[in-house]
């Protein structure tokens, strides 16, 4: 039953776009020959029972009408499930393949087969409360149904009644002293039924009337169309449209009796329908129909001038572009995304939370994915000629340098936004469509080192995607470079997700920071949903197994991110205990102090307050009443990542143990240092954590002390360019909250 509502929801919402348009057309038709607006009515109930169409490019109904009804329904209950669903979901939102992959051939290397429990029990939350609020609807929509029936099989029963003494005139005609107006009733043999001492001029219109409604079917077509409007009881526009096919339907009737006479009788026919008709209530008896809008039908009546015959023609063909237009469906798009969401090639990565809805869209995405996995035999299918000089100069450029990209959007542009002339004119196209796409760029290292990032944000690029009159397939022609955000809609679960990063040392939280800018956030959710499932080690528990841990977590989605034995994991609570590679567990440490990542060197320095264990190491025995506001903990990180082929590496750290304003004594009360340059790995770590006397210093004080030191960085790379990042330990100093 619920399916079946959820059909006639559809089709009730098809109908309601035909209503629309037949009263805008009906309106601008004022004055033609009702039997064109009568006409067009037969669209609207064409929608209102048939539950399919053929299928024209210059339909009117909207594409994916279909769905419809479940999109109401989801409305109806968005406030049950959007908090549940918001608060559990997750950048792993689907069962996605993931791996390196081959468009062309559908190979896949890996394949995530689990989707996230939080992302399951929201969607059947959301479906189960879905088909409640179906089937509620159902059963209120049965029950109008019955109420209706019944209603019109009392009246038509009671209709019967009165008519079992009508005596027969001749033919189907038949008079009776128990109604006051003439009417047609019965669907296989119709009676035309009358009431007694019609005057003869009076029952000669009559017949003629009701004679013409019997000739072109009237008495199945209004029942039938009460039918539709019983089974779609619910919509407040098929009333309106019952409403005004009755009134078309009489007055187009009108206007045959009037086409047929051979003399002017408008004033003679007009007078008869004014004394012998009274206001009948169309929906008492549904399957019989007498005189009824009499007051509208005599206006038209004394108004109606016999059109021409081109002005018909005009009609007729009008009616046919109509009847195309609101009767048939749009032809719907076949094309389908068979690419990944998720693919990664090593280090590289591409995510797409917008897939493409079309050829042109897809060649957008392959043109990231290509340049992702360097497949250049590939691009060369999809790029036109004259961009494949800029293809052989990505070919020479060194593999390791590489960009990782999520699109957010992809979009098909309403061209009549701009002038789009002179790129068809430059590119002799003959069909094109512009295509908007909206990412995050991540560049490795190397490219980093080269140059710098694009920038802090998400980016808008354009692309023309046409034909010449060469061209067999779409190509992309030109690239705009930026093409204005507004033309796009970025619907962003990535972009739109709160991210909180937390860190706690021996189980106390050290310091907290939310993300905000689009490439951190863009990049914290990769890094968290990049997790090598084939890796997953044991069930997780709530909580880490030590107390120094970075907590990520993602709308209200918690993770668990810590090392144990130079071995870095990420952990679900109660699900999964992930193994993850130093580079991402030092990311999201780097993010969580500074929250953004300055590749390829990472320093801070962190002022923060002291625990006991910490106040033990100055050597104070006041341990039963310490003063731990006497003392600071400075924590300094260098971090650096090394591209191939430098040479003369130096790097200058400040001596951070010796700590003291002006001449007075050292303040330094004890600490530790780690030390690593892995030339091999091309990283080096320096860790130097102190804890000094700053009784009498204030903030102010104690930067000033820092802002003597300095740390650098510097080497020369294969090309003979030489890099140097100076620092201020001062200037980069933060105080932790706590």
């Amino acid at each position: 039953m619920k399916e079946l509502f959820t059909a006639v929801l559809n089709m009730s919402f098809t109908a309601t776009i035909a209503v629309i348009c037949v009263i805008i057309i009906r309106a601008m038709l004022r004055k033609a020959p009702k039997i064109f607006s009568y006409a067009l009515w037969s669209l609207v109930l064409f929608r209102l029972l048939v539950p399919f169409s053929f299928e024209t490019s210059v339909s009117l109904m909207p594409e994916n009408s279909e769905s419809i009804a479940e999109g109401l329904v989801y409305l109806q209950n968005y406030n049950i499930t959007e908090t549940e669903f918001s608060n559990n979901s997750d950048i792993i939102h689907s069962a996605e393949n993931k791996g390196s992959t081959d468009i062309n051939s559908g190979n896949n290397l890996k394949n995530i087969s689990e989707v996230e429990a939080p992302i399951i029990n929201s969607e059947k939350a959301r479906e189960e409360s879905m088909n409640t609020l179906a089937g509620i609807g159902s059963v209120i929509w049965i029950s109008g149904i019955l109420a209706l029936i019944s209603y019109s099989v009392i009246t038509y029963a009671k209709l019967s009644s009165n008519l079992e003494a009508a005596t027969l005139v001749r033919d189907n005609i038949f008079e009776s002293d128990r109604i006051t107006t003439p009417f047609v009733i019965g669907l296989v043999k119709p009676k035309i039924i009358i009431p007694i001492n019609l005057k003869e001029t009076e029952l000669k219109y009559i017949l003629a009337h009701e004679s013409i409604h019997i000739g072109r079917g009237d008495n199945i077509i209004k029942p039938l169309a009460f039918f539709a409007l019983i089974i779609h009881w619910f919509n407040p526009f098929i009333w309106l449209s019952y409403y005004l096919m009755v009134k078309d339907m009489e007055m187009s009737c009108d206007e045959s009796v009037m086409n047929k006479a051979n003399e002017d009788i408008r004033e003679n026919y007009s007078y008869s329908l004014l004394s012998l008709s009274v206001k009948q209530r169309a929906l008492l008896t549904p399957l019989a129909f007498g005189e009824s809008n009499v007051k509208s039908r005599i206006k038209n009546i004394l108004n109606y001038k016999k059109p021409s015959f081109w002005v018909m023609a005009v009609l007729v063909i009008l009616l046919i572009v109509v009847a195309v237009s609101v009767g048939t469906n749009p032809k719907k798009n076949n094309y389908e995304f068979s690419g990944m969401t998720w693919v990664q090639d090593s280090d590289k990565y591409l995510y797409v939370e917008d897939t493409p809805d079309s050829i042109q869209e897809e060649l957008v995405y392959l043109d990231f994915l290509y340049s992702v996995e360097k497949d250049y035999d590939k691009k060369y299918d999809i790029i036109s000629d004259r961009h494949r000089i800029s293809i052989d100069n990505e070919r020479k450029t060194d593999p390791d340098v590489y960009s990782s990209y999520v699109i957010h959007s992809i979009t098909t542009v309403d061209k009549n936004l701009r002038d789009y002339e002179y790129f068809v004119k430059k590119n002799n196209l003959t069909e094109f469509e512009v295509i908007n796409v909206i990412y995050t760029k991540k560049d490795s290292l190397n490219l980093t080192v080269m140059g710098p990032q694009w920038g802090d944000g998400t980016y808008s690029r354009g692309y023309i995607i046409g034909k010449t009159a060469e061209d067999t397939d779409y190509k992309i022609h030109d690239f705009m470079l930026p093409l204005e955000p507004d033309y796009s809609e970025v619907n962003s679960e990535i972009l739109s997700s709160s991210v909180q990063l937390y860190a706690y040392e021996n189980n106390e939280l050290f310091s907290e920071r939310e993300i905000t800018d689009t490439v951190s956030k863009t990049n914290i959710n990769m890094l968290l949903r990049n997790v090598d499932e084939v890796s997953r080690i044991s069930d997780g528990d709530a909580a880490p197994k030590t107390g120094n841990y970075i907590k990520a977590v993602i709308n209200d989605k918690a993770y668990y991110i810590y090392e144990i034995n130079s071995k870095y994991y990420i952990e679900e609570p109660n699900k999964n205990i992930s193994s993850i590679t130093f580079n991402e567990y030092r990311a999201i440490s780097d993010y969580n102090i500074l929250g953004v990542l300055p590749e390829p060197v990472f320093i801070s320095t962190v002022i923060s307050g002291v625990t006991l264990e910490d106040y033990k190491e100055t050597g104070n025995d006041n341990t039963e009443n310490p003063n731990l506001n006497d003392f600071r903990k400075i924590q300094f990180k260098l971090y650096i990542e090394y591209p191939n082929n430098i040479k003369n590496r130096k790097v200058e750290i400040p001596n951070l143990q010796m700590l003291k304003k002006g001449d007075e004594e050292n303040r330094l009360r004890g600490g530790s240092t780690f030390e690593r340059d892995n030339e091999a790995e091309k990283f080096a770590v320096y860790e130097h954590e102190f804890i000094f006397d700053v009784n009498g210093l204030n903030d102010d004080d104690i930067k000033n002390i820092l802002n003597s030191k300095e740390a650098s960085v510097s080497w020369i790379d294969g090309n003979n360019y030489t890099f140097e990042y100076n620092y201020n330990i001062g200037e980069i100093a933060e105080f932790a909250n706590n």
